[in-house]
């Protein structure tokens, strides 16, 4: 038996930017400052510590989303049959760098 979505998978989709569409770039924390925050959060609480996000949020102009930058685009619908929505929001992913 195939998969029951196989016959409503979009390919392509249209997203729209509105003024109301948060755009947010994402930033890693810095590592220790993450730790210190998680020690911290553990001694203030008896459960375990779970940091409540491991990047930073910054609120950003559509015009920062660069082509070719990975984004996460957030709807207020179901998208599922939909070809064209308007994003929520949408979150620009950190580029990843070796080192």
């Amino acid at each position: 038996m195939g998969n029951p979505f196989d016959a409503l998978a979009i390919i392509d989709r249209t997203v729209t930017l509105t003024p109301d569409t948060k755009v947010i770039a994402l930033t890693p924390q810095d590592p220790k400052a993450l730790q210190a925050a998680l020690v911290k959060l553990a001694q203030a609480t008896s459960t375990a510590a779970n940091p409540s996000s491991l990047y930073i949020q910054t609120a950003v102009a559509a015009s920062s989303i660069r082509v070719g930058a990975q984004v996460t685009v957030i709807a207020a619908q179901n998208i599922k049959t939909l070809s064209a929505f308007t994003a929520s929001e949408v979150q620009i992913q950190p580029t990843m760098t070796l080192q």
